[in-house]
């Protein structure tokens, strides 16, 4: 895997401190409060979407990939991945679990607006509501402009969104409170919609 450092430098450089604090504080109980998501279904359907689309996928990134789940149920079905993030501690968990499962996934904390690799993938996904993270257009736009840079022509760029209306439903204003085992915490959820 090649990296190019000034890219990574510069991403750190440039990362908000709203963007890394909450995941710096739960990467640690992150697997125990997303307990409830069906990655096996979810890697199943992001599997069929290779399949249907680029019958050749064998190299994937992962930006944006948390503490790895996805990443492990994509090797077992022979995929190469590598995983990125920008949290660092999301990164630790991530190669802790790799390296537990004993499976070479490259996993380094970088920024998906600044992607630091020369190597080309087959596909780059990005799940679970992340790229919403992403909030200026000039910053989406240079998100899509780095995954274009890094993907093998023809290669594909696979994400999900949250939507205003899911958002304006759902997280508008509220708050909850989850006790999992001995872990309680509160979600305080806000929406601009003027953004």
């Amino acid at each position: 895997m090649n990296i190019r450092l000034d890219g990574l430098r510069n991403a750190f450089r440039n990362r908000l401190p709203h963007q890394m604090l909450p995941y710096a504080e739960i990467a640690g109980i992150y697997d125990r409060i997303m307990d409830h998501v069906d990655y096996s279904a979810w890697c199943d359907y992001i599997a069929s979407i290779f399949r249907r689309y680029h019958h050749g996928v064998k190299t994937v990134l992962e930006t944006a990939c948390g503490t790895g789940s996805m990443a492990v149920l994509l090797h077992a079905m022979g995929y190469e991945v590598t995983c990125m993030d920008i949290s660092p501690e999301m990164i630790g968990i991530a190669s802790c679990k790799f390296n537990r499962a004993g499976i070479p996934v490259p996993a380094i904390a970088a920024d998906m607006r600044a992607l630091p690799f020369h190597t080309r993938f087959d596909a780059l996904i990005c799940l679970y509501d992340s790229i919403n993270y992403i909030t200026k257009s000039a910053d989406f736009r240079k998100a899509v402009a780095e995954a274009s840079s890094v993907l093998e022509t023809g290669g594909l760029f696979v994400f999900d969104v949250c939507t205003a209306w899911n958002s304006e439903m759902f997280f508008s204003n509220n708050s909850m409170v989850e006790v999992i085992g001995d872990i309680e915490y509160e979600r305080i959820c806000r929406y601009d919609s003027a953004g």
